[in-house]
């Protein structure tokens, strides 16, 4: 069965836990109660995708830090700066992508609807689980 010809009864049966797909680790939950039930699963595929986005926000933090310090050991004028900026913007840029979708993926589990997240989807549906 296709996603967008979803059983309006898996739809209602994976509404209540569906959503904590979107919530990091909590992702586990609907994974192992409802792992029949095909429109948690839809959610829990993106969840863990958007879990593995959240991951890579906190890696970019942690090099940005590192980056930071050995700038700073090294003392070149305005390379601190360009690094610290260069790399705070792909941290925002990821953080504010993730939250986005974090808080658009609850709206949309809880109405019921299947949503494929943008770039993130071909991810997710690669998960065979």
């Amino acid at each position: 069965m296709n996603e967008t010809e979803m059983d309006p009864k898996a739809v209602e049966e994976g509404k209540g836990l569906a959503w904590l797909s979107y919530l990091g680790i909590l992702f586990l939950v609907p994974l192992f109660t409802q792992r029949q039930n095909p429109y948690t699963m839809f959610h829990v595929r993106q969840g863990i995708v958007l879990m593995g986005l959240w991951i890579i926000w906190f890696i970019v933090g942690i090099l940005q830090v590192i980056v930071h310090i050995i700038v700073s050991m090294l003392d070149i004028p305005y390379a601190s700066c360009c690094v610290d900026g260069g790399l705070g913007l792909v941290q925002l840029a990821i953080f504010l992508l993730a939250l986005v979708l974090s808080i658009n993926r609850h709206s949309e589990t809880l109405s019921g609807e299947l949503w494929k997240m943008p770039m993130l989807y071909g991810i997710a549906e690669k998960i065979n689980l």
